[in-house]
């Protein structure tokens, strides 16, 4: 356990803010993960 750790979610929360971007960040832990948002993405985006 490490008291300083801080997930990829959390550390790319923090950029986007830092960096004032609009980007969405998404939190995924799997690659189906990411699949399965790129689709639902893909047919609200259309």
């Amino acid at each position: 356990y490490d008291p300083n750790y801080v997930n990829n979610y959390a550390e790319a929360v923090e950029t986007a803010k830092q960096i004032k971007t609009k980007m969405k960040i998404v939190p995924v832990k799997t690659l189906q993960d990411v699949i399965r948002y790129m689709e639902t993405y893909a047919k609200s985006a259309s």
